[in-house]
């Protein structure tokens, strides 16, 4: 499986490891069959709140999170240090996991599959679509986010510059950084 979208090649398989991603790049959770339309049948999973959650649910989490929100600029002035580094990732170790593994489970189930490129030529609205040059998730260089804006008639990318300030897929949470770009965006349109 490939946890970097910068490996996939688009086809459903990572260069490196020869495992499967989903389109777009995103990492799948399970292993998936050969023709990556047709799932085999997933058990059915408990929508009742678990007395004890998994502990491996607080690592996975942990980790995931760490690979994937916070930006390489960011970390390193958070954590400039082994020392500093081992207390960050402890400290995000002993945070709670999600609140019941089913929903953490269900957030990625609900992605599994979805690829919206067939129909983003039908968006007539105009976009503003916001990404991070540190964006983990959604890297640029891979192209494929200015793929998608590039199919929808009245779209455009504004993508934030990394910086120590930057956290990664974290940073279209903090308006200070976009706020600016969206007024215009709006103005512009009336």
């Amino acid at each position: 499986m490939a946890l970097g979208h910068d490996l996939s090649r688009g086809d459903g398989r990572d260069r490196a490891h020869g495992g499967a991603t989903e389109p777009y790049g995103r990492p799948q959770l399970a292993a998936a069959p050969a023709d990556d339309r047709q799932h085999p049948p997933r058990p059915r999973l408990s929508r009742r709140p678990l007395h004890q959650q998994p502990e491996s649910l607080r690592t996975a989490s942990a980790l995931y999170a760490a690979a994937t929100n916070g930006g390489t600029l960011a970390l390193q002035r958070a954590a400039p240090s082994t020392a500093a580094a081992e207390a960050l990732a402890a400290q995000r170790l002993a945070a709670p996991p999600p609140a019941d593994a089913n929903d953490f489970i269900w957030q990625w189930e609900a992605s599994r599959d979805y690829d919206p490129t067939s129909d983003l030529a039908r968006i007539r609205c105009a976009v503003l679509a916001i990404n991070s040059a540190d964006d983990e998730r959604n890297p640029p260089e891979t192209g494929i986010t200015a793929a998608a804006i590039a199919a929808i008639p009245r779209a455009r990318l504004l993508l934030i510059p990394a910086s120590a300030e930057t956290a990664g897929h974290g940073t279209t949470g903090q308006a200070r950084f976009w706020k600016e770009s969206l007024r215009g965006f709006l103005a512009e349109l009336g």
